[in-house]
């Protein structure tokens, strides 16, 4: 029965340490996505402000001005 505890014990720390790893990859991942979407979002800020005709200062201005 102990020999069948300590397997138990050694399948549960198995588990216990994949369960942690995924945990650890799935954060890794997460913070990759948060880079890759805000440097779209840059790249498409910048876009449309090229297209607007006005300079980066003007919009940077006119922000401003809302706030």
């Amino acid at each position: 029965c102990q020999e069948e505890e300590r397997k138990w014990k050694k399948l549960l720390w198995k588990n216990i340490e994949a369960t942690e790893s995924s945990l650890k990859n799935l954060r890794l991942k997460r913070k990759d996505l948060k880079i890759k979407i805000e440097e779209q979002q840059k790249d498409e800020l910048y876009r449309l402000v090229q297209n607007s005709g006005k300079s980066l200062e003007e919009v940077i201005a006119m922000l401003k001005e809302e706030n």
